[in-house]
């Protein structure tokens, strides 16, 4: 039972700011296990809400992103997490789901930082292929490849790429496209330097390009599941996967001239969970020994391929 002086306190709002307990669970609260957490609560509210806390500004993001964005969360933790791991778990799923530099992004960032938890959000600079771009192709079929350079700010003066082993390829202030690839298999940095009127930001991003189905990029601070962004045969526009979140069975469709195609299941962290030879029409796949998270499917055969976000749960 709570003691009179317990319940008359607010809950924390900033870490180890005001009404922030003792965290020795002799004291009060069993070491604030309730009043401290409130710090967490606060956070969420300034995501779905937006605003001003702390004297540090935080956008809105929406109930519905702040929620998935935490329960997605919450299944990474343990019972040794603390402040900061659920801080930096909440900005890793926000930039998988989201992508670097996007408005949801900066708003998680903001949020914890405002709750006194983590640092200051930095504007970025990414090269980003486009959330929605997740396509596998072969080094063969490549004809071009685009890769914007998105910013977060109004005043950009110029726009510098640096592009080592590659000749074949054009800029346009924040758009670059490669025409070529001399070698293949082999990897490629990319860097790009934004002016503003003020400063210099820049990032760099490692690509290879191989000649299978393997992805074309995933390296460095970009979206790992982001791909280029070179169209697919169209048969692979009509692949779907449901019912998506699902459990134990997961249903594919595939177009009937696709023929056979391989199916993989991975992890976020890109690791090869289950592995399947499917015939085309709607075959089913069992999932019931995948743990409840987040996981990839990635459906592919000589032709090209897709990828879809998959969410299993118990």
């Amino acid at each position: 039972a709570f003691s009179s002086r317990e319940i008359q306190l607010a809950q924390a709002q900033v870490y180890q700011g005001a009404n922030w307990l003792s965290t020795d669970p002799n004291d009060l609260d069993n070491g604030g296990v309730h009043h401290n957490c409130g710090v967490v609560s606060k956070c969420f509210q300034m995501l779905v809400d937006g605003g001003l806390h702390n004297n540090r500004s935080v956008p809105a993001i929406g109930f519905d992103k702040a929620e998935e964005i935490f329960f997605l969360s919450m299944l990474r933790l343990n019972g040794l997490s603390d402040y900061l791991n659920l801080r930096n778990t909440i900005v890793d799923v926000t930039e998988e789901l989201y992508g670097t530099c996007s408005m949801e992004h900066e708003a998680v960032q903001m949020a914890w930082y405002a709750c006194d938890v983590g640092p200051v959000y930095v504007p970025c600079v990414s090269l980003d292929k486009g959330r929605d771009a997740k396509k596998y192709v072969r080094a063969s079929d490549l004809d071009t490849l685009k890769l914007v350079a998105q910013t977060q700010w109004d005043d950009v003066t110029s726009y510098s790429w640096s592009l080592p082993g590659l000749s074949a390829y054009t800029t346009t202030d924040s758009l670059l496209t490669i025409t070529e690839f001399p070698v293949v298999p082999a990897y490629y940095e990319i860097s790009v330097e934004v002016t503003t009127v003020s400063d210099t930001f820049g990032d760099t991003l490692t690509l290879w390009v191989l000649g299978n189905l393997e992805p074309i990029c995933k390296a460095g601070q970009f979206n790992k599941w982001d791909y280029s962004s070179v169209e697919t045969p169209s048969l692979f526009e009509h692949i779907d996967v449901f019912p998506n979140p699902g459990e134990n069975i997961l249903n594919v469709r595939i177009p009937e001239r696709l023929g056979p195609v391989s199916i993989e299941v991975l992890s976020v962290e890109g690791k090869i969970a289950r592995s399947y030879q499917k015939q085309s029409g709607t075959p089913s796949i069992d999932v019931s020994s995948l743990e409840t998270g987040v996981y990839f499917i990635r459906i592919f055969n000589s032709s090209g391929g897709k990828s879809f976000k998959y969410v299993n749960i118990k």
